[in-house]
């Protein structure tokens, strides 16, 4: 084993708080610049050159209108389920900042509070 537990026990909060900002990022951001990149890219000229060889308009606009409907946006995968993935992340942080604040009251209560009295009159 590499890392030693405390090491592990130490900074596992933090850790967890920059997985889930980590994986907010690339939901929210990355990803949905990344998607309509590709969506900007992708060819339909074929697709038209195939509708024009048809002479009935309305024939031509319901394939183009079926191509349309094709084009479709970055759904977040962490909204899926009902926010599932924030309600089960937001647990745990929570928790880990509970704990985090009781532990850091109970090493407050054990120091002695250091009382100077040359200020008393």
């Amino acid at each position: 084993m590499f890392m030693s537990d405390n090491i592990i026990k130490a900074n596992w909060r933090p850790a967890a708080a920059v997985i889930f900002l980590v994986i907010c990022i690339f939901d929210f951001l990355v990803m949905p610049a990344v998607f309509l990149n590709f969506e900007e890219h992708r060819d339909y000229s074929a697709i038209y050159a195939e509708a024009h060889k048809f002479t009935d308009p309305q024939v031509q606009v319901a394939i183009i209108n079926k191509i349309e409907l094709k084009i479709t946006t970055w759904q977040p995968l962490t909204l899926q389920g009902g926010g599932m993935f924030f309600i089960a992340f937001g647990g745990i942080l929570t928790g880990a900042a509970i704990t985090r604040g009781n532990e850091r009251t109970a090493i407050a209560r054990r120091r002695k509070p250091i009382v100077d009295d040359s200020d008393r009159f």
